[in-house]
């Protein structure tokens, strides 16, 4: 299966549907800044995957390996407006 990849640069839903993640990337606008990447369409209903926070303006990967499995999809909550997450997948519907 081919991996895919979207970029964020505000709060969105990534991903709709079942996937493999493999990719976190975090771009940070500014210093101290957060992210929330859950598995589900939204903040409020989805489960809480991780928080990643950086502490100065530097790029941070995570490398999830062959994927973990999102049930519903990937939605991302940023802190600030022009931090950018990309997320790498694959699509398993």
């Amino acid at each position: 299966m081919a991996r895919n990849w979207v970029r964020l640069a505000a709060d969105g839903l990534a991903v709709e549907g079942s996937c493999l993640v493999h990719t976190i990337i975090f771009t940070p606008n500014n210093n101290d800044e957060s992210v929330d990447v859950y598995d589900g369409l939204d903040a409020v209903a989805g489960k809480l995957f991780c928080h990643v926070v950086m502490f100065r303006e530097e790029t941070r990967t995570i490398d999830l390996g062959e994927g973990v499995p999102f049930d519903r999809g990937v939605y991302v909550a940023m802190e600030n407006v022009g931090d950018a997450v990309t997320i790498v997948f694959t699509p398993l519907e």
